[in-house]
């Protein structure tokens, strides 16, 4: 698995941001590739990567998000009450 150590990041004590997108579904892959000609002939490929990829990413994608908003102080454990 890629190891990338800078996914989410910091600036002041407001601004969190991360450098990916853990939203993404397959159909934000499909409007992605429709902005641009090269990659519209290719939504299919693209579509299909994703999905063959699409359960760890996104299992991958709920864990990274939930420690990301444990770290911001806007997420607690299933015990406790969301703080945001």
């Amino acid at each position: 698995m890629l190891h990338i150590i800078n996914q989410a990041f910091r600036i002041g004590p407001r601004a969190w941001g991360t450098q990916f997108h853990p939203e993404v579904t397959e159909q934000i892959i499909r409007d992605w590739c429709a902005w641009d000609p090269a990659t519209c002939m290719k939504i299919e490929v693209s579509v299909g990567e994703f999905l063959s990829k699409a359960s760890v990413y996104l299992y991958v994608a709920k864990h990274f998000l939930r420690n990301f908003l444990n770290a911001a102080g806007m997420y607690a454990d299933q015990d406790n009450h969301r703080t945001c």
